[in-house]
């Protein structure tokens, strides 16, 4: 049986999801704010302990917990100049990139302060910058694109705040196609701009703000809104190709999540949960999943979101959020391959054998891409005094070591192969967002309104 050409088992995986929507509405607009946010809703934070005989009250169990260390396979390195997307191509699969990365500093480079009347964590860009020929760019809430070299000189900045308008607006991101940077927004619009000058080549105009960074790919530019309306843009002129409205959801995580293109269907990541293939020509939907879970453990685990941008690699879409799932489907059918009570904020890695993820309790699992079974599982360095916070963006899988770093300045190097960690840098760069890797090294968004590179 089938609905239209969504499958109806999948279809019913997106109304669980709707019958759960939250009537709170909320914005988390920096990854470093999903530990502060849970812990400040949840009532059993400090709950008294009470005698008597504790029992499960579920009989899931903790696939990273208690596991026998196997050892994981890795592709080989390869790339490491450019990054066109937040995720790092068309699929969000970048791979093992070949750039060995050390706790060394390269340049430092302040990007300005933002202005307007939200909190810090709002007025922190939530999108990864891109790369190519060259040169990074980042988008930052204030409607600002910022142009820098890989050596960190600054190029150009191109204000794209409409004339009057005070106030930030998080969520948009950036993507980058030939010599044109696409920069969607947190005012409704989606604009074109030279890459070597910032000119406004065209703007096109949305119905509500941009949710997280586009793709550009098979000549068009797509984009998901705060309401979970998708927009396909023609490169060429702006001019809008098709659009798609999906279920909205009042609450989610502003991030950085992006579709991925792959073939002749764009994969979309929606704040209700549900992960859609759109047929890339017409907009019309070719199956439906999702990430949400019946039970919840976690404060946070409340929202739906898919925030991290969905992969794929060979004919296997990878998707995981906040909702603490992570699923395997066909990507040309939708069909579950697997699914694991793990969640992530942050967008995983898969290369060889195995899929890469920083878990919603920091750690740094590897799980078989084919059967979902956790390889192993390593604790990420929490702080020496409990009262300090501290919540590990990552990964990215650097010459087989899996980086991650931290929004109290460190940085973590995780063997691939085996899950051993193999060093621990105090870098003194504030991280929230998953770095990137451009000109031969890894690019972050330093937490204090700049931009970092590190050898």
């Amino acid at each position: 049986m089938s609905f239209g050409k969504v499958s109806c088992g999948s279809f019913k995986t997106g109304l669980r999801s709707v019958c759960s929507v939250l009537g709170l509405s909320v914005v988390l607009a920096g990854c470093g704010s999903v530990s502060e946010f849970s812990e400040s809703i949840n009532p059993f934070a400090k709950e008294k302990i009470l005698p008597g005989e504790r029992r499960p009250v579920f009989d899931g169990a903790d696939p990273a917990a208690a596991v026998e260390g196997k050892a994981a396979s890795i592709g080989k390195a390869s790339g490491g100049q450019e990054w066109p997307s937040a995720g790092g191509g068309l699929t969000n699969d970048p791979g093992n990139v070949a750039v060995s990365i050390s706790g060394n500093r390269a340049w430092r480079a302040q990007i300005g302060a933002s202005g307007g009347s939200l909190t810090a964590d709002a007025l922190r860009a939530s999108a990864r910058p891109v790369s190519a020929a060259g040169r990074v760019f980042v988008y930052k809430p204030n409607g600002d694109v910022i142009a820098l070299s890989t050596g960190g000189a600054r190029l150009w900045t191109r204000s794209l705040r409409p004339e009057g308008e005070k106030d930030v607006a998080p969520g948009g991101g950036v993507a980058i196609s030939g010599n044109v940077v696409y920069a969607a927004t947190g005012y409704r619009s989606l604009s074109a701009l030279d890459a070597s000058s910032g000119q406004v080549l065209w703007t096109a105009e949305l119905a509500t703000p941009a949710r997280g960074a586009p793709v550009a790919g098979n000549g068009l530019v797509v984009v998901v809104s705060q309401s979970n309306e998708v927009y396909a843009i023609n490169q060429s002129d702006g001019t809008e190709a098709w659009n798609y409205i999906g279920i909205e959801e009042t609450a989610g995580v502003l991030s950085s999540a992006s579709p991925a293109i792959s073939g002749n269907r764009v994969i979309v990541p929606f704040s209700s949960g549900e992960i859609m293939a759109l047929d890339i020509k017409t907009g019309e939907p070719d199956w439906i999943d999702g990430v949400a879970r019946g039970f919840r453990t976690l404060a946070v685990s409340g929202l739906s979101d898919v925030s991290a941008s969905p992969i794929v690699s060979g004919n296997t879409v990878f998707a995981t959020g906040v909702a603490g799932r992570i699923i395997a489907s066909s990507v040309k059918s939708g069909e579950r391959v697997w699914e694991q009570d793990l969640g992530s904020v942050h967008t995983p890695v898969v290369s060889g054998n195995a899929l890469f993820m920083v878990d919603l309790d920091d750690r740094m699992v590897a799980l078989d891409r084919k059967s979902g079974e956790t390889l192993w599982a390593t604790s990420l360095p929490r702080p020496e005094k409990k009262k300090k916070r501290r919540n590990w963006a990552g990964p990215v899988l650097a010459n087989g070591a899996l980086v991650a770093v931290s929004s109290d300045g460190r940085m973590a190097m995780v063997d691939a192969t085996s899950g051993k960690i193999m060093a621990t840098y105090d870098v003194k760069t504030k991280v929230y967002v998953t770095p990137i890797i451009a000109g031969g090294r890894m690019i972050v968004l330093d937490g204090d309104d700049a931009v970092a590179a590190f050898n």
